[in-house]
């Protein structure tokens, strides 16, 4: 098979869910991508022929799957708290 696999490993745990996520700078309204959303924008910047895995490696806690459930909708559409949208698939 001709096809690249990129995979991006994060322990959701070990790290602020702002720095997963990424925040807002409510002073000058500038958005900070997180570990994740980094993640998710590289992945879906590739080529077709490039499958990207994003592995949340780590113990399941409610409080991640909620943050991570809250932005990641049915139609795999990642919507970010500055209304940007990301499409998966």
């Amino acid at each position: 098979l001709d096809q690249r696999i990129e995979m991006h490993v994060l322990n959701p745990k070990a790290c602020p869910r702002q720095q997963l996520l990424g925040f807002m700078d409510m002073d000058t309204r500038e958005w900070f991508d997180g570990i994740l959303t980094r993640a998710a924008r590289t992945a879906v910047a590739n080529d077709t022929h490039v499958r990207t895995w994003i592995v949340c490696d780590g113990d399941i806690d409610p409080n991640w799957v909620e943050s991570l459930n809250s932005v990641l909708d049915d139609n795999h559409l990642l919507s970010l708290p500055n209304g940007e949208r990301i499409q998966f698939g």
